[in-house]
């Protein structure tokens, strides 16, 4: 390229890292070499001596942002995630601050948005992180981050939306019904009662199960699955038998 004497001229658009801009030495009418100043030295490649200045660098990478963990496919009513905002080069700038949204889409971008500053770091931190917690929503959900203000000390930018995997959030309490075997009324002697439950319950114990009129045969316990549990109740002759639950 050509420079003119005494003019400013950008270089480097687009380098990242450490660089050195190399000058070759000129000489004037009288064949005086240019001499270094302070701010360079002489370097000789192929025999040819040039004026080494710098090093100066660049960073020209945007920042990233990042979502820990990107999903949780176990039901749970509620998940946290980190949202990690990161730059390796010259540090995030102050003043992060980012928009989130909960979603049953992955394609159809939210209409309501949650705005949070990025807080715990100093300008130029290689890393802020960003807890966010979704609760008291049922189903399968989303998480919709897009930044409001993410950049660099540098001045560069962060401006996509990030979509995370799916998060299984359960906020309603399963529902039950309990049959019995026998018809009503019975002369049998015992009767089976099957609890059936409209989604997997892991903690359902006999223990759970209160009898008035009757007894309960808690060896006869039963697992069929994780929605239907069995169990045999004795009654107490004449009466009328009443099971039930704890909520």
């Amino acid at each position: 390229e050509t420079y003119e004497s005494g003019k400013a001229k950008p270089i480097g658009a687009g380098l990242n890292g450490e660089y050195y801009v190399f000058v070759r030495r000129v000489s004037d009418i009288a064949g005086n070499l240019s001499t270094p100043n302070d701010e360079d030295k002489i370097a000789t490649k192929d025999n040819i001596e040039y004026h080494k200045f710098g090093p100066y660098i660049f960073d020209n990478i945007k920042p990233t942002l990042t979502l820990n963990p990107n999903e949780n496919k176990v039901w749970q009513t509620s998940h946290e995630v980190d949202v990690i905002i990161a730059d390796e080069n010259s540090g995030i700038a102050s003043g992060a601050t980012i928009q989130y949204a909960w979603s049953q889409s992955n394609t159809e971008e939210p209409s309501t948005w949650t705005t949070t500053t990025v807080t715990g770091y100093t300008a130029g931190d290689l890393q802020a992180t960003a807890t966010i917690t979704g609760s008291s929503i049922h189903g399968v959900y989303y998480l919709w981050v897009k930044p409001v203000t993410i950049s660099d000390k540098s001045g560069n930018t962060f401006t996509d939306t990030e979509v995370s995997g799916e998060f299984w959030f359960d906020n309603v309490r399963p529902k039950l019904e309990i049959t019995a075997n026998k018809p009503s009324p019975t002369n049998a002697s015992s009767i089976i009662y099957t609890f059936t439950f409209d989604e997997p319950v892991t903690d359902f114990v006999a223990g759970d199960i209160t009898v008035t009129n009757g007894t309960k045969l808690d060896n006869t316990f039963t697992k069929v699955s994780d929605e239907v549990y069995t169990i045999e109740i004795t009654n107490n002759g004449t009466c009328v038998q009443k099971v039930e639950v704890a909520e």
